[in-house]
Formats: structure tokens, sequence, C-alpha cells
């Protein structure tokens, strides 16, 4: 399994990586991993070289794996202002020195994209998918002790042709929304360590009453 560094700069184009600023004392949740902004192709050459072909293991021992085909939906990519082509664009990235004037992503979902790794392996909870549209029938959640959305969320599903379990899609949420992608009770949650007190239903957020 190859490793998966989170602040390495590579001679295969520009990339820049942006530690997070100290957070406030009163924030909760885990320190954030590094920021990452470059070309959306600079970014691709760095997933794939990094991640595709190559699994993390959740808490439960389940390999979840990396796939070329999953990263336009990762970071949301676009042509044209529609919904980028996954086989098109990934063909187009993989071109030297691509024209990307024509392409955008979501910079949120972009610049969080080598997070992932840590969600799975490290994740606050594991739950059932309760949206109904998104792909992918359990998702990770991890909370992350920054402003704005500090929740990020990794949906995966099984691959049925690689009989793999993959990631779908990723991004970040605010608090009062995870019940609209997460099912309660959760499959499983972190132990709330010895001195800290649990969260309320034992989970890493309030659950939303219906």
């Amino acid at each position: 399994m190859k490793s998966c560094p989170l602040a390495i700069l590579r001679s295969w184009g520009p990339l820049r990586v942006s530690l997070p600023m100290s957070s406030k004392s009163n924030r909760q949740g885990a320190p954030c991993p590094p920021y990452c902004y470059c070309s959306i192709a600079a970014m691709f050459r760095r997933y794939e070289k990094e991640l595709v072909g190559t699994y993390v293991q959740n808490p439960l021992g389940t390999r979840v794996w990396f796939m070329d085909y999953n990263f336009p939906k990762l970071v949301q990519l676009k042509f044209r202002g529609n919904k980028a082509r996954a086989q098109r664009a990934i063909a187009h990235l993989r071109a030297h020195n691509p024209d990307e004037s024509e392409y955008e992503c979501d910079s949120n979902r972009f610049s969080t994209l080598f997070w992932i790794p840590d969600i799975i392996i490290d994740p606050d909870s594991i739950h059932d998918n309760a949206h109904g549209t998104i792909e992918g029938d359990i998702v990770y959640v991890k909370r992350y002790a920054k402003a704005g959305s500090d929740f990020k969320l990794v949906f995966t599903t099984v691959d049925e042709e690689l009989n793999q379990r993959v990631v779908t899609t990723s991004f970040l949420s605010q608090e009062n929304r995870l019940g609209q992608f997460v099912k309660t009770p959760a499959r499983w949650v972190r132990k709330p360590k010895r001195e800290q007190s649990p969260p309320e239903g034992n989970l890493p957020f309030t659950e939303q009453k219906k």
C-alpha cells in the first residue's frame, strides 16, 4: 500500500500546501490537516500518484479504495458550467499542460481533498446514508476545529465490478445539516477519551429532532 502524505511538494506541477491557522481554543474538533491549492491538473496528478489504486482501512477493518474515475465528483468538477464527464475530463487532465480555462471546481472540496484518508482511518462516527440521491451507502463523519462548515463527510459504496468499497464523494457540512445526510443511530462511534464526557446521545454532534 502506498503512503498518503498530506504536505509533500511534488516536482510534477505547481502545488501549494497551506497550513491552517491555529484554531481558537473553544472550537471543537480535530486539528485541520493542511489545505492544498494548485491547478486542477496538478491536483489530479497528485491524487493519481498518491491515492489511486491504494486503500485506507477504517476502524472496523474495512478497506476503502480510491479510483481515478471518482476524482471529478470528489472536487465537483464542471466543464462549461455543467457537470464534467469523468472519462473525458480525466483524459484531458492527463494531457501535457492541459487548458483548464473551461473547467471549474468547488474550492472547499478541492482544497480538502487530501483530508479524506484521515476521515476514513480516524472518523468520529460511521453511518448509513440518509440522502436519497447521493451515491454511497456508508458515510464517515469527522469534525474539525475550523470556522464555518466544520464537519467533513465521506461517502463510500461497493463497486460491483471491482468487488471493493470505494470513495464516491466528500464535502463539508454544518452541524444543523447533518441529519440530511446521515442516519442515526450510528453504525460506529469513537469512544470518548476518559477525561472527556461523552457527547449527547454518544454522537460527535447533536442529533436533530424530527
